[in-house]
């Protein structure tokens, strides 16, 4: 257990590092992902949906989509360091904002760490119960198959991203964190019942 927190805390220093150049943008990114104004939701929703209707009039080929897309990263993670050391000088970095950037990070390692355990546990489920794992790989890939099959790419992408954009202002949001625990307990009294019969 020791271990674990220690390797916690290396990657806490690591990611902390890393992301030194860019806590004047995470911090306010942070409020808006996490819905501190009620108004938040509606820029998240609104952003994806302004850069997926970009995208879908567009109609850009893959190639084209992920070369401009890695210039357009790469364009700032050139800028936005230089932009902020010169406009944001680190004296003007108080100690709320450093306890705010610490706990983002530390949720992100955090986050990190349970998707690659539940990868792992996964991946792990192959030698311990290769017919289990066998059937959770084709039934997930059969039903992503079917889905892309059937379904427009930018929309399902769309769909993806703009759950992805939503999901930490819901995980911060009291009232679906209530709806949710009483889903996960009906869905838990439901396969207890099934067991019982």
């Amino acid at each position: 257990m020791d271990s674990l927190a220690a390797d916690q805390e290396k990657q806490l220093k690591k990611i902390k590092r890393k992301l030194e150049s860019w806590r004047e943008v995470i911090l306010p990114l942070h409020s808006v992902l996490t819905w501190d104004q009620k108004w938040y939701p509606g820029v998240t929703f609104g952003s994806i949906s302004i850069i997926y209707l970009f995208l879908w009039f567009l109609d850009p080929p893959i190639i084209t989509l992920l070369s401009t897309l890695g210039m357009m990263l790469s364009v700032m993670d050139f800028l936005v360091p230089t932009l902020i050391t010169k406009f944001y000088p680190s004296s003007s970095w108080t100690k709320n904002e450093e306890k705010l950037f610490e706990e983002i990070c530390k949720s992100i390692v955090y986050h990190y760490n349970w998707m690659y355990i539940t990868f792992h546990s996964f991946y792990k489920m192959r030698e311990t119960s290769p017919r289990v794992y066998y059937i959770l790989l084709i039934s997930m890939l059969s039903v992503s198959a079917w889905i892309g099959a059937t379904t427009n790419n930018v929309f399902i992408m769309y769909m993806v991203t703009l759950f992805l954009g939503l999901l930490p202002g819901l995980l911060c949001n009291e009232k679906f964190s209530v709806y949710m625990g009483q889903f996960i307990h009906f869905i838990n009294k439901f396969l207890q019942s099934q067991k019982k019969d």
